[in-house]
């Protein structure tokens, strides 16, 4: 499903996608962009309350990552609740090789505070992994 919606040609080093399912129907789809969302400064850090940027930097450029997309449009979409929910991680490479999609720290934070009932990411070797 991840490759069916990659695109052509990418803006990033590599693509990823989030998908959020609810006893196997399909949520909500989420992937990285160069581009942040407002969210991002208003995720807090649960121990500190410090704010934390969430999303990747890569030279300098600040991106949303595909689990917060996901994560966004889920909430957006649906009244259930994310101890109910799985979420999926997914990282294609340009190549079309699968690729590490462990979630980032600012991620894991988001992750954590949802309360997702299950997470999964591909690892390095290609196989999905538990969170």
């Amino acid at each position: 499903m991840a490759r069916a919606i990659q695109p052509e040609k990418q803006e990033l080093r590599s693509f990823h996608v989030s998908f959020v399912f609810h006893n196997n129907r399909l949520i909500s789809i989420g992937q990285n962009s160069p581009k942040t969302h407002p969210i991002n400064r208003r995720n807090t850090n649960s121990r500190t309350a410090e704010f934390v940027d969430t999303g990747s930097s890569i030279g300098g450029t600040k991106q949303t990552c595909s689990e917060l997309s996901a994560f966004v449009k889920a909430k957006a979409r649906s009244n259930i609740p994310f101890n109910k929910l799985t979420l999926v991680n997914v990282r294609l490479k340009v190549d079309g090789t699968t690729g590490d999609s462990c979630p980032c720290r600012s991620c894991q934070s988001l992750i954590s505070h949802a309360g997702f009932k299950k997470v999964f990411y591909t690892s390095k070797n290609g196989e999905f992994v538990r969170y």
